[in-house]
């Protein structure tokens, strides 16, 4: 793949761990949303048809559940395929997009106590934020930014997960 295929709109982001994962997650929503069945699938999840407690067969689904399952398939597929195999191993025993997703999240962004707990953390970072001898402002700008933008974002995962439980 050549540097400018890196971002193109054919490819979803790759997911390499922790050190990359705000940015994916940036990135991989706005890849999802050139389906928006897909990007539903993602937030709001599918019902898989169900018999008698297990999947119906295909022959037995309706052509609205195939359209359900067939926008689930393409968000899995662009999930799966921005991923590197430790992720994968995450998510091995999921089925649907959504559980794909949820899974993920909780994995690098830890469940609304641990981030509550890394908000206070940012918090301290924030008020304690000082410029170190020999540092530049330049510098000292970026490590703003940076933690402006993770106050940002922890505080928006809060409040969307918040809301969404009411």
């Amino acid at each position: 793949m050549t540097q400018s295929d890196k971002y193109s709109n054919n490819f979803p982001p790759l997911l390499l761990g922790a050190e990359n994962y705000d940015d994916w997650k940036f990135r991989i929503k706005i890849f999802l949303r050139r389906d928006a069945c897909g990007c539903d699938a993602v937030e709001n999840g599918i019902q898989v048809p169900m018999k008698d407690g297990k999947p119906k067969y295909l022959k037995e689904v309706s052509p609205e559940e195939v359209n359900s399952l067939n926008h689930n398939a393409r968000a899995m597929n662009s999930l799966l395929n921005g991923m590197v195999a430790t992720e994968l191993r995450k998510i091995s025993a999921c089925i649907t997009t959504k559980q794909i997703w949820d899974t993920i999240k909780v994995s690098h962004e830890g469940t609304s106590r641990i981030r509550e707990v890394k908000l206070s953390m940012l918090m301290s970072d924030y008020k304690g934020l000082r410029l170190e001898r020999d540092e530049s402002v330049k510098d000292v700008q970026g490590r703003f930014l940076t933690l402006m933008n993770s106050i940002c974002c922890t505080k928006t995962c809060l409040y969307y997960n918040k809301t969404k439980s009411n």
